[in-house]
């Protein structure tokens, strides 16, 4: 197996620039439709997919007719792919990312390199956000990537866009480690990584074990943390618990910062409505179902795409 993160030198010149975007003040959305720069990412790919020429025929004026532009959702990944990515779009480094979800609905991505790399720079702002020092090194254990699961692939590389220090993703099963808990526990005495990052259950998990964890913050992802449980890794493990909405098919979204108040997004490169059932915006404090829009993965760019997700 051949591991890596596909990084060349465009990449990183491109995820300079977007650190610097992503520390820009976010203006405040328009009443209808998307800011500018996200209108103007669906009308170059307007006629360039056959999903967006589905929902935007001739006729279809944006942004005044936003709230009433048919949604995209799962199904459209799962079964539609080919009508999801553009007819312009060079495949040539095309990755695959399969994914269950939390529904257990297998789902195929298609990936580029560069988009993957953009996490990278949303982690940092996450952690910035929340006050949390962050100087990967070449050679040092950067991060690492809990999961406690029966069966999961397990891997270490190093990552480019991080000065190429290491990472690993690691089960904490009994079953992948032939000391048990006690051998995870001095290899994470040893590793020392200064970012962790996993899901709820995967902490608990780590808590269980009694892992000897002294990382700079904790990063939690893929369903939902309750502020309860936040609290007590933070004291457990004493540093900032930040916990991030994100989803294969987007990418991150929000993430929490230290005054409580909610999930804050993290870019403006992406427009966040809240919708009910006919796909229309809900009044504000109402819960919806979250749906996005924009172009940050070039192999799937996102029209009014219902997540699945409920929010206020």
């Amino acid at each position: 197996v051949e591991i890596g993160d596909r990084v060349v030198a465009e990449d990183v010149a491109a995820l300079a620039a977007f650190r610097r975007r992503l520390r820009a003040p976010i203006a405040p959305w328009p009443e209808v439709g998307p800011p500018p720069a996200v209108l103007a990412f669906v009308e170059s790919r307007r006629t360039a997919s056959a999903a967006f020429r589905d929902r935007l025929p001739t006729g279809v004026v944006l942004p005044r007719d936003w709230a009433h532009v048919p949604t995209m959702g799962r199904e459209d990944l799962a079964a539609r792919i080919e009508r999801v990515v553009p007819d312009d779009e060079d495949l040539a480094r095309l990755i695959v990312y399969d994914t269950s979800g939390t529904t257990g609905h297998a789902l195929r991505v298609p990936f580029h390199p560069r988009t993957v790399a953009l996490a990278h720079a949303f982690a940092e702002l996450a952690l910035e956000r929340n006050g949390a020092a962050f100087e990967p090194r070449d050679g040092e254990v950067a991060c690492v990537n809990l999961c406690a699961q029966v069966e999961t692939f397990v891997f270490a590389v190093s990552f480019s866009v991080w000065d190429h220090a290491l990472f690993a993703k690691v089960n904490l099963h009994p079953g992948h480690w032939a000391g048990g808990p006690e051998a995870a526990r001095r290899w994470f005495a040893h590793v020392r990584p200064q970012l962790v990052t996993g899901d709820p259950t995967s902490f608990a998990e780590a808590m269980r074990w009694d892992l000897p964890l002294a990382p700079r913050a904790l990063l939690s992802t893929a369903t939902a943390l309750e502020p309860a449980f936040a609290r007590e890794l933070a004291a457990r493990w004493r540093c900032p618990v930040i916990d991030v909405y994100s989803t294969t098919e987007t990418g991150p979204i929000a993430g929490s910062v230290p005054d409580g108040g909610g999930l804050r997004i993290l870019s403006d490169d992406l427009y966040v409505e809240v919708v009910d059932a006919r796909g229309l915006p809900v009044p504000l404090g109402t819960r919806g179902e979250v749906t996005v829009t924009g172009g940050r993965n070039p192999y799937v760019p996102l029209l009014r795409y219902r997540t699945g997700d409920t929010a206020r």
